[in-house]
């Protein structure tokens, strides 16, 4: 399931994009996932440069901010959201900046799962450099302002030329249409009645 969004592109998303664009936007070396799991032929275990916002929760048991630029980031993220009517209440759950560069080798990432819990991936395109993105069966080749919203195993191509900058944040809602959309009932009532 991929759905292209709509960005509203404010001045506010302008200026996070600037900041994230420019050479005082800071960022740290890592491997786009788990080196522990064997690639799939064609596939490798991405390097990248990345910049946190909000932590994934699965080391700690809660995500939180680690970043000077995450109130920015979240509000560029909800005025993405709040625009496309996607959910009613909701709770960001990873948010990072990441960076990739054109190289030789392999050219696909691992394929993978941000979270071993039901969730969306919502990736907004700060560049436009090509890499596409590959969820499912499905494959999204993006353009700078892009947004799409997303389930499921995915990965990405490396981009055919300079930077690939993308902010990604993964979701989970919490209102009941948005918990029914990802295959969860709420419990509302039953907790309700039972305090009473």
């Amino acid at each position: 399931m991929l759905k292209v969004l709509k960005n509203p592109t404010t001045n506010l998303y302008h200026r996070f994009r600037n900041l994230v664009l420019s050479g005082d936007f800071g960022w740290h070396y890592g491997m786009s996932t788990d080196t522990k799991e064997a690639n799939p032929q064609g596939h490798m275990h991405m390097e990248f440069y990345g910049h946190t916002f909000v932590t994934r929760p699965e080391a700690t048991c809660y995500s939180e901010s680690t970043s000077p630029f995450t109130t920015e980031s979240i509000q560029v993220l909800r005025e993405i959201i709040d625009h496309n009517d996607l959910f009613k209440t909701y709770i960001f759950t990873r948010a990072a900046a990441n960076c990739t560069f054109p190289n030789e080798g392999a050219q696909l990432s691992h394929p993978h799962v941000d979270h071993n819990f039901p969730h969306f991936n919502l990736i907004v395109y700060l560049t436009d450099t090509g890499g596409e993105t590959f969820v499912e069966d499905e494959v999204f080749n993006p353009k700078i302002h892009d947004v799409v919203l997303f389930r499921g195993k995915h990965y990405m191509k490396r981009p055919t030329r300079d930077r690939r900058i993308i902010l990604v944040a993964t979701i989970l809602p919490t209102d009941d249409n948005g918990l029914e959309s990802i295959g969860l009932q709420s419990n509302h009532d039953k907790i309700s009645a039972a305090i009473g």
